[in-house]
């Protein structure tokens, strides 16, 4: 995992701490005003996190599946018989 891969899932994981924080919160006690925003805003910024950190490690995927594929190498690649 590159640092960029790292830092991404660090700040998935502060959202995803913050979030069971604030809904722990919510079962002893009702939420404020801004308690119950931060809870929407992390609701929305989780799910684009996410797909940042999947484009990441796709991206790093694909590179490296790009780097080492040889179009004809592979099991039966070019070597069938046409009858």
């Amino acid at each position: 995992m590159n640092q960029q891969e790292k830092d991404s899932f660090a700040k998935i994981t502060e959202l995803a701490t913050e979030r069971f924080n604030l809904y722990r919160l919510a079962a002893s006690q009702h939420l404020t005003p801004i308690q119950l925003q931060r809870l929407h805003q992390i609701d929305n910024e989780l799910p684009q996190m996410w797909d940042l950190h999947r484009r990441e490690v796709a991206s790093k995927q694909w590179g490296r599946r790009e780097t080492n594929l040889n179009p004809g190498s592979g099991p039966n690649r070019g070597s069938r018989d046409i009858a």
